[in-house]
């Protein structure tokens, strides 16, 4: 089990080193073209970092594994789920009111009240 942990992150701090030296070395290349001081600062800021990457990617100790796996479905509902219950609670509610006020009431009786 130890070699074979050994050997993955051989191969991964070998991939992350390769990969960080060709990222320097096409930022290099670039840099050395620039013209507009903008683009060359811009370029520089780009440099150091990478550079800051590749010498990360020396440092076997911090080298970390790479988890490739299926993107999973996030846990936030559409909108249309989330407001289902909303939905069903106002039309509930609609349908007792209008229950309500169109349901037929008795009507009062009135006593007229002799004239004295």
């Amino acid at each position: 089990m130890e070699t074979y942990l050994e050997e993955a992150r051989n191969r991964l701090q070998s991939t992350a080193l390769g990969r960080a030296r060709a990222k320097a070395s096409f930022l290099s290349v670039q840099l050395a073209r620039a013209v507009d001081p903008e683009t060359r600062k811009r370029l520089s800021g780009l440099y150091a970092a990478q550079l800051e990457e590749e010498m990360l990617a020396r440092n076997r100790e911090q080298l970390g594994f790479r988890v490739i796996d299926v993107p999973a479905v996030s846990g936030r509902q559409p909108a249309l789920e989330k407001g289902k219950p909303v939905l069903l609670a106002a039309l509930g509610g609609l349908a007792a009111t209008c229950l309500y006020y169109l349901e037929p009431r008795p009507r009062r009786r009135t006593v007229r009240c002799r004239p004295c």
